[in-house]
């Protein structure tokens, strides 16, 4: 369903009543989200797209310094990637790169813009006040957070990759895997995720996908194509 113009979608990942904001519990919204648990299906609303106020997603704020297109050198980087991935049916990705101390990240696909406007920069992240600080014209994706804590915990790693997509996960063998379903980022999946990269430059996020980390982006790269290759 639809509201105020923001679509939100209905996704078969783990998620519990509490996750839901207040607001979606109300009448006549309760009685779909009740059918749904009667029939026992999980559910995660998420949003595609916001129209006004500074919310970009139900699980942090985001507060722009300012609100204009970012003209950050590295997204040249982040299309070829995207694009080269794309050539493989991989799609849904998040590509961040460290840029001094902000992090560049690619956003939401906008089909009727062009591909380097849909990126933005992040200035901060508080994972106590979950608020975001950002340079761009964009909404954050529900993974910045993630590799936010990622990029600010591992001066080593300049690129992250994550590939949304199951089948890939389903290559790796003996990669390092979360032990819990996150049906969103939290501190917890973060530090899951951070034990993990002490030993190993990829991990399996369960039933979401894999993230790739690395000190540069051809080497990111190339450590996706020997697995999807």
């Amino acid at each position: 369903f639809c509201r105020g113009g923001t679509a939100w979608y209905c996704a078969s990942l783990e998620s519990s009543w509490e996750l839901i904001p207040q607001e979606f519990k109300s009448p006549p919204r309760r009685y779909y989200l009740k059918f749904l648990a009667k029939h026992k299906l999980k559910i995660l609303f998420y949003p595609h797209c916001m129209t006004g106020g500074n919310l970009s997603n139900i699980f942090f704020r985001t507060f722009y310094v300012p609100k204009e297109k970012s003209n950050c050198p590295l997204i040249a980087n982040a299309i070829r990637i995207e694009k080269k991935l794309s050539e493989h049916n991989i799609n849904d990705i998040v590509t961040s790169q460290r840029y001094g101390k902000r992090i560049l990240i690619n956003s939401f696909k906008d089909k009727k813009g062009e591909i380097k406007d849909n990126f933005l920069e992040i200035v901060d992240y508080d994972p106590i006040k979950k608020v975001v600080l950002a340079m761009g014209s964009k909404e954050p994706r529900v993974e910045t957070p993630l590799h936010w804590m990622i990029h600010h915990a591992r001066s080593e790693v300049n690129t992250v990759v994550q590939i949304n997509d199951k089948d890939i996960s389903e290559k790796l063998k003996k990669t390092p895997k979360t032990e819990k379903d996150y049906s969103v980022v939290t501190l917890e999946q973060i530090k899951e995720v951070m034990k993990h990269l002490k030993e190993s430059k990829k991990v399996i996020l369960k039933n979401q996908g894999v993230i790739f980390v690395g000190n540069d982006i051809n080497e990111v790269e190339k450590s996706i194509l020997e697995v999807i290759k």
